[in-house]
């Protein structure tokens, strides 16, 4: 009985092959690019709103969790950079109802690229 070589180096490539095309495939997955960091300031009609919490989302992805900061006393946040698979995002700042006797309130706007720095995000503009 004569084993077939050839045939089985053929099995043995393809498999060797596939198995290839995998890792690279594992290895070079979504591309992640560096967001930020965001700072500024988050404010209504009468000044800077203390405790505000800041998360940047992947805009048209709201469920997919981004990076948060809590807000200072004088509203000034910062949410430091961070990895991600979105190309688009937007920074959404909201307020508890126990903050400044006021009722909740969020509000999300663009992240422009390059404009991750001194932004004022204002929940007199917009109320949810």
């Amino acid at each position: 009985m004569t084993f077939p070589i050839l045939e089985l180096r053929r099995t043995l490539i393809g498999l060797l092959s596939t198995g290839g095309a995998f890792v690279l495939a594992a290895c070079y997955g979504p591309v992640r690019q560096p967001v930020g960091p965001v700072s500024g300031v988050v404010r209504d009609a009468e000044g800077p709103l203390p405790g505000a919490s800041v998360c940047i989302r992947a805009k048209g992805h709201p469920d997919e969790p981004g990076p948060c900061a809590k807000g200072g006393s004088d509203g000034q946040f910062t949410v430091p950079r961070f990895q991600s698979r979105f190309p688009t995002h937007e920074v959404c700042a909201s307020v508890p109802a126990a903050a400044a006797g006021q009722p909740p309130r969020e509000t999300c706007v663009p992240l422009e690229p390059g404009a991750g720095e001194n932004m004022v995000i204002d929940l007199s503009k917009n109320r949810r």
